[in-house]
């Protein structure tokens, strides 16, 4: 697997952080789990498959405001 990440934090006005985050991962021949069948008994059966070539990428930000010295809130 290969994996690039860039992020970035800012401490902006007082009290408030911020933080974004962009990803990406290539693999090769990942083996996952798929759903097959359901057996008699109701219950669900899996198999093993392999996959060539899968990816995720994606982007993460986040806001953090602090209250007072005990609380903080925050979106992301």
């Amino acid at each position: 697997s290969r994996s690039y990440n860039l992020g970035m934090e800012w401490e902006g006005i007082t009290n408030t952080w911020f933080s974004v985050n962009v990803f990406y991962n290539a693999i090769d021949n990942l083996i996952a789990f798929r759903r097959s069948s359901m057996d008699s008994a109701g219950l669900l059966v899996y198999k093993t498959e392999n996959f060539e070539k899968a990816y995720t990428a994606g982007i993460e930000s986040s806001v953090l405001t602090k209250i007072n010295s005990y609380f903080s809130t925050g979106l992301g």
